[in-house]
């Protein structure tokens, strides 16, 4: 169940950064009401590195305001990416040059790597942050994971995806990536990675659920022409 530590999380996080729970059960939960509008608005407006600062600021503050134990429900990101390590594996055989084997090596390159673990929101992105009048700009609908808080920013730069002549843009992906990496204070390179294996990751959902892929393989194209600009596309990225 996707949605399975969102209660646990949202009281861990009591509102910090985040929307307040207010009570749940196994079938539904009382939220805060936040009437604001969420960021697509400033993307439309031509504020688009405004909405990506603040998306910044946002998972600055779940990722480092609490420091006690996290909830026990949380998925390790390792298991997050399994369908893209599943689709790899399949294509072995069949399509050697597969993006998703390239994806899946770039994946488990960044999950070997050693580095702190946090709570993670798991899905943010532009319509999951929304104003409130009082309390700011607060996240909504987090999945719950735990690992490298450098993928929490990459779904980030897929989005808004209703907006593809914006975001399927290199030049545009760069300098988001960028705003990112200085305002969370993470490698911007590494970014880049997670882009590209997260995109890989999420055009295996869209197939698994039938939908269209497009959006997430065109990220995945851009992401990847950058990281090879960048000299940071080692050997050991590519297929063996």
């Amino acid at each position: 169940n996707d949605e399975a530590a969102a209660p646990g999380l949202l009281k861990w996080w009591d509102g910090n950064g985040a929307i307040r729970l207010y009570d749940h059960d196994d079938q539904a939960m009382l939220l805060e009401y936040v009437p604001g509008n969420d960021l697509t608005d400033l993307v439309q407006t031509g504020k688009d590195d405004e909405a990506t600062m603040i998306i910044s600021e946002v998972l600055n503050t779940v990722h480092l305001t609490n420091t006690s134990a996290p909830p026990g429900n949380l998925t390790p990101l390792a298991r997050r990416f399994r369908s893209l390590f599943e689709k790899a594996e399949a294509d072995k055989a069949t399509n050697p040059a597969s993006l998703f084997i390239r994806g899946a090596n770039v994946a488990r390159r960044l999950l070997a790597e050693d580095m702190p673990s946090f709570v993670l929101h798991g899905d943010m992105h532009h319509e999951n942050v929304r104003h409130h009048p009082e309390r700011g700009w607060l996240c909504l609908d987090p999945k719950g994971l735990y690992g490298d808080r450098t993928y929490d920013a990459a779904n980030t730069l897929c989005n808004p995806h209703k907006m593809p002549g914006v975001v399927q843009n290199p030049q545009r992906l760069s300098r988001q990536a960028t705003i990112l990496a200085d305002v969370m204070g993470i490698n911007r390179e590494r970014l880049l990675s997670y882009v590209f294996a997260y995109s890989c990751l999420s055009a295996c959902w869209s197939l698994e659920d039938g939908q269209n892929p497009d959006h997430a393989l065109a990220m995945a194209d851009i992401s990847e022409s950058l990281l090879k600009d960048a000299k940071v596309y080692p050997a050991s990225f590519r297929p063996s």
